[in-house]
């Protein structure tokens, strides 16, 4: 027993310190996230009209830029005057193009993700049919899209 509490004092620490720095976040997290998307946020410019929707109290229009050489583009949601932005793989893309449901997590220019902080972060659930949209606390509902070609 005594050699059972000495071992435990001895190890604990340890596996406090390898704790702490498995689960530390560099300094920079943010700012790598941060550069993926473009330096002016609300530009886009680049991008083309992929749906246009329409609700009640929100009408999201949804731009994706060409893809890059690994397939992926960069989409963009303006609504309300605010832009949130997520990039998409080819599948992803292929569904909304084909007006199938589509599930994504967009990040307004302030969001930073770090172990599940979703400040920032907003919610929309969208298909041809319609869907909704949760920006800043506030579930909107969708009720159409069109799907520009």
């Amino acid at each position: 027993m005594k050699y059972r509490n000495i071992a435990l004092t001895l190890v604990l620490p340890v596996l406090a310190a390898l704790w702490a720095t498995v689960s530390a976040v560099p300094a920079d997290t943010c700012a790598v996230q941060r550069a993926l998307f473009p330096a002016r946020w609300d530009d886009t410019a680049g991008e083309r009209v992929l749906m246009r929707c329409w609700g009640h109290y929100i009408r999201p229009v949804i731009r994706v830029s060409a893809p890059d050489r690994r397939g992926l583009r960069h989409l963009s949601v303006t609504a309300d005057e605010s832009v949130f932005r997520a990039i998409i793989d080819t599948a992803q893309y292929g569904a909304l193009a084909a007006g199938r449901s589509t599930r994504l997590f967009l990040k307004s220019e302030t969001s930073c993700s770090i172990r599940g902080n979703t400040s920032g972060v907003v919610y929309l659930d969208v298909s041809s049919a319609g869907g909704r949209i949760l920006v800043k606390g506030s579930l909107d509902e969708i009720d159409s899209c069109e799907i520009l070609r």
